[in-house]
């Protein structure tokens, strides 16, 4: 759920990506198109105002005469109506604003960013929206460890190379249990993807030790041969120890490396006697590429006209929590945001652009958040730990990377002080909790 829409005109769309940069570096997540557009472009409009806590108009003569904007304003404003909603206007130029946008805003206090340069209005409006969204200031990313401003306005910077990529006795029992909680989630999309196939090819990207993979696939009728590839070399060689036997391969492969990539696959089509891939499995890498676009992009050229791709990530985004009176756990949505190992973590609203680039067809969200809905207090248990047990050791990481960031050390010492305290409201009869894993299928 986004705290802030985005509403501007095509003519102004660099300065509203300087607002969201700055704004995002310092932990308030905004929505704004085309970047979060999912599906239908009005109804995701629609839907992200309406979940939104505040509308941020970027104001110009231009904007003031722009149906789509007046439209946006006029949704937001029906919410203001209901208290549910603030409108703020960024002005950025001096014109005169068209009479029904006047009819809208001209009661509202504005940010002026005609008298002042843009990075301080931005910081007033910073200011504004803390004291709107009743949350702790956040330092500014030149003085603390967060991402850079000047890497954090455009996806492309604020994503990181997967060479980071570790693998402790925490982070192995945390992806254990994601794994066993995942199952049932996703066997619907497997059984709809499998159901009258047969002798399938099948490739999966970010195979890690291969238990995953293997407990969708592994005894599969409809599968003949599987290819994994994974970057972890210990993973790769714990994955052939566990699952390894004929047609069951794992190979080491930094899957960015395109030379490598491309060796890696044609030597395994050639060796096998295969046209292409059947079906390509990529479960929860994106948010850990550099360029998730370029990697879908080559892998389509080595899948068979027709051939499946399961795609499934996560977007923090999705994620809700109810009650949360105090906002402890809209604080840990925060922290995650700017955690550098933890990935990008709002890599769900991306897949269907980047599958639409690189040529897929009949691009369909399959699943769209895992809720406590149903589940015992034991699968309870592996949700809260799915999700909110990596977060230690990234802070952790953060914290001696940035060792002169009080922002994240005071993160730490909050994380440790409240974690029990958010298990046991995890586990209550009355809270709801959904995390983002967007699960996403096409074909070539």
């Amino acid at each position: 759920m986004p705290d802030v829409f985005i509403s501007y005109e095509h003519e102004s769309k660099s300065i509203a990506d300087n607002v969201v940069s700055v704004l995002e570096s310092r932990r308030i997540r905004c929505w704004y198109a085309p970047r979060d557009v999912i599906g239908d472009y009005a109804t995701s409009i629609v839907d992200a105002i309406e979940s939104s806590k505040v509308l941020v108009l970027i104001l110009s003569k231009t904007a003031s005469d722009s149906p789509h904007v007046l439209n946006e304003v006029e949704i937001a404003y029906q919410k203001v109506i209901e208290g549910n909603l603030t409108i703020v206007p960024f002005k950025i130029d001096d014109e005169s604003m068209s009479r029904a946008m006047e009819y809208y805003i001209k009661r509202l206090h504005w940010i002026d960013a005609t008298s002042k340069s843009l990075e301080a209005a931005i910081d007033n409006l910073y200011e504004m929206l803390a004291d709107i969204l009743q949350i702790e200031r956040v330092p500014e990313p030149a003085q603390a460890g967060n991402l850079p401003a000047s890497e954090s306005g455009n996806f492309e910077g604020r994503r990181v190379s997967n060479q980071y990529h570790r693998i402790t006795a925490l982070e192995s029992e945390r992806l254990r249990v994601q794994k066993e909680l995942l199952e049932d989630f996703d066997r619907p999309v497997y059984d709809k993807l499998l159901a009258g196939r047969e002798n399938l090819a099948v490739l999966d990207l970010g195979s890690n030790d291969g238990s995953c993979l293997m407990a969708r696939l592994g005894d599969a009728p409809q599968v003949s041969s599987i290819l994994g590839l994974e970057f972890n070399e210990s993973a790769v060689e714990q994955a052939n120890r566990e699952h390894g036997r004929e047609g069951v391969e794992f190979v080491q492969c930094d899957v960015e490396d395109r030379d490598r990539l491309n060796q890696t696959l044609t030597t395994y089509l050639e060796e096998h006697d295969l046209a292409g891939f059947d079906h390509v499995n990529v479960s929860m890498l994106i948010l850990h590429l550099k360029k998730p676009f370029q990697l879908l992009q080559r892998v389509k050229r080595f899948m068979k006209p027709g051939a499946t791709l399961f795609v499934r990530d996560i977007d923090d985004g999705e994620n809700l929590a109810f009650p949360d009176e105090e906002g402890a756990f809209e604080r840990v949505f925060r922290i995650c945001s700017y955690l550098e190992t933890s990935g990008f973590r709002e890599s769900g609203r991306q897949i269907p652009g980047f599958l639409k680039k690189a040529g897929f067809k009949d691009i369909t969200l399959e699943k769209n958040g895992l809720t406590t809905i149903g589940l015992d207090q034991d699968e309870r248990s592996a949700l809260f730990q799915t999700y909110f047990s990596f977060i230690v050791e990234d802070l952790m990481t953060m914290a001696s990377r940035h060792p002169d960031d009080e922002g994240v050390k005071a993160d730490v010492e909050w994380y440790r002080e409240v974690f029990d305290d958010l298990e046991e409201a995890f586990h209550g009869d009355d809270f709801f909790f959904q995390v983002g894993f967007m699960t996403f299928t096409a074909r070539r």
